[in-house]
């Protein structure tokens, strides 16, 4: 399922960002090697300030040869200044990871909301009437977010994953069967939890999807007819009506919240148990405690990496899961249903010149069922003033917007000079002066 959806994604991102998955794999390679490092010098350093030297044999010639002349403090110092030291480094290339992977989802929500808003725009009139505006507005501004926040999790999955399995391979190979029982039993508790909660998840998405919309249309009519919500003394009516559609949101978002956080709480107490049985297990099978004590550093200090990033890697799978309904929209919106964008330039287009007549022939139209025109015929000579009246819903708009070509005809043509105007539309609309009913100004 993550790989199916990883795909759609790779599919929805722009070619041009999609080198940084590469440069994505090289810095993920260089943070699992500094987890492994600092995790694994821990033996030899439990080992140092217990006995004195090391078990590990090509460490303990190498640092006897190198320090030979060292008294055994100055020998000790000396190690822990090298473990800080790549802690520090280790620390600063998190920070720019974080830094670069961050910078990474912003810039695939950023062309993502522009390739869709430019794919709106290749549209047909009629495509903006049988949309909500609002729908539209959710999702170019956040259900594109949401694939920035998908992406932004799958690769911090991908990272914890990775460190995760070299970390797993580092205490196998210490211990393999204490590792194995530890690793099978937080694979098989991750593993269940994720299978039970994922159509949970799944559906909280889908409310938090519809509600969202919702809210924006009910925001968008309550602000554009505010003049007649106050006359009408009808705010106590959109208020509640803004608040029932909120309540389903909020409801929603907080038993999703919750489903994320009970792992953190249930995997730490399984971590304990599973450590404290282990370090009786070894202690009742073996005397040495040295090496208990060595085996037991690493097991925390793995455990204090993996216990917060099984949180995260949970809380990853979950928001990708509450945001799947945003990645199969946008599927839909940018593969499935691709649509055609006007790529011509308005600058290059040659001037139509009216000479003679504009004829509308047997000219048919309907909204869905509603017929609005059937077999019309019209002629509009050169030069000529023609004003059109009707009642309110007759049809007088939708006839601009035919002769406008924003709308294709069910049936009939509109000719300019004997010529069709959907061979020219560009043309045609270009030296049209048309004075909008509706009349807004760029705050910019």
């Amino acid at each position: 399922m993550l790989i199916k959806d990883f795909t759609k994604i790779t599919q929805i991102v722009p070619k041009n960002i999609k080198y940084n998955f590469y440069i994505f794999i090289f810095f993920l390679l260089i943070s699992s090697a500094f987890e492994l490092v600092s995790i694994s010098a821990l033996i030899p350093i439990a080992e140092i300030l217990l006995n004195g030297k090391t078990s590990i044999l090509f460490l303990d010639n190498f640092l006897n040869n190198f320090f030979n002349n060292f008294s055994e403090l100055k020998y000790l110092n000396t190690i822990l200044i090298g473990f800080l030291i790549i802690i520090i480094l280790k620390s600063f290339f998190l920070i720019f990871f974080s830094y670069w992977t961050n910078k990474f989802s912003q810039q695939i929500y950023k062309s993502i909301s522009t390739k869709l808003l430019k794919n709106y725009f290749g549209n047909k009139y009629h495509f903006f009437l049988n949309n909500k505006s609002s729908d539209l507005t959710r999702n170019v501004i956040l259900e594109t977010k949401n694939i920035g926040l998908i992406v932004f999790c799958y690769l911090k999955t991908i990272t914890e994953i990775f460190i995760f399995f070299s970390i797993g391979i580092l205490i196998l190979f210490i211990d393999f069967k204490s590792s194995s029982i530890l690793i099978l039993s937080f694979s098989i508790f991750s593993a269940l939890y994720f299978i039970f909660t994922k159509k949970i998840i799944y559906n909280f998405g889908l409310i938090r999807q519809k509600t969202t919309g919702s809210l924006l249309k009910i925001l968008q009519e309550i602000f554009g007819s505010i003049k007649d919500i106050k006359l009408k003394s009808s705010e106590n009516f959109f208020e509640k009506l803004y608040r029932n559609h909120l309540e389903k949101f909020i409801s929603a978002a907080y038993k999703s919240n919750t489903i994320n956080e009970i792992p953190r709480y249930l995997i730490e107490v399984i971590f304990i148990v599973i450590i404290f049985i282990l370090i009786f297990i070894n202690i009742s099978s073996s005397g040495e405690i040295e090496k208990i004590i060595s085996i037991l550093a690493v097991y925390l200090a793995a455990g204090f990496r993996i216990l917060p990033g099984a949180v995260k890697l949970n809380g990853y799978f979950q928001t990708i899961q509450s945001l799947k309904p945003s990645l199969d929209l946008l599927y839909k919106e940018l593969i499935i249903d691709k649509m055609q964008i006007r790529e011509a330039k308005k600058d290059n287009y040659k001037k139509v010149n009216l000479k003679k007549e504009i004829l509308i022939n047997n000219l048919s139209f309907s909204y869905g069922k509603k017929i609005i025109f059937k077999d019309i015929n019209l002629k509009i000579n050169t030069k000529s003033v023609l004003g059109i009246r009707g009642d309110s819903g007759s049809g007088k708009s939708t006839l601009i917007n035919l002769l406008l070509g924003l709308l294709e005809p069910d049936k009939g043509s509109i000719m300019i000079d004997n010529k069709n105007i959907n061979d020219f539309i560009f043309q045609w609309q270009s030296n049209i002066g048309y004075v909008s009913q509706n009349i807004f100004l760029l705050d910019s």
